[in-house]
């Protein structure tokens, strides 16, 4: 059996582009210049900055949180990641992107990993942050409880 893993590309171009990891862990990573590229396992999570510019300012900003998908599950294409990943949140523009960046943030200052969050509190984040609502806050006894139901799964 061969694992299908998700591939990222990753790169930075100075004051054009930047497609970057704000959090995961990849099972592995390989650089070439600016360019890399993220190996990521079914079932892991990671959240993507997405920004590019041209001579007039910012013509991209997107943050999405995504799940590597297993194989011949549903997902989504998005620019540059290959064959596609579930995605839980999607933030297009500067202003939803810095909402649901600053909620990556309270997770990590209340002392989450934002990898490991449940993907169905994604989902409800993604969901509120795109009616402009706040998303519920980061709960520990709220995140054990989810990781022990999807131990009990069939």
């Amino acid at each position: 059996m061969t694992l299908a893993l998700t591939a990222v590309h990753l790169l930075h171009r100075r004051e054009r582009a930047d497609r970057w990891l704000r959090f995961g862990a990849p099972v592995a990573e390989r650089r070439r210049g600016r360019h890399s590229l993220a190996l990521f396992a079914p079932g892991q999570c990671f959240g993507l900055v997405d920004w590019e510019a041209n001579e007039f300012g910012t013509i991209r900003w997107r943050f999405a949180v995504l799940r590597a998908a297993s194989p011949g599950a549903l997902v989504v294409t998005l620019r540059g990641i290959q064959p596609g990943a579930e995605l839980l949140i999607d933030a297009a523009g500067k202003g939803p992107a810095k909402r649901a960046l600053a909620f990556v943030d309270a997770i990590e200052a209340a002392g989450g990993d934002p990898a490991a969050l449940d993907p169905d509190h994604w989902r409800a984040a993604g969901t509120r942050l795109a009616v402009r609502d706040d998303p519920r806050p980061f709960d520990r006894l709220a995140q054990g409880a989810a990781a022990a139901r999807r131990s009990l799964a069939p």
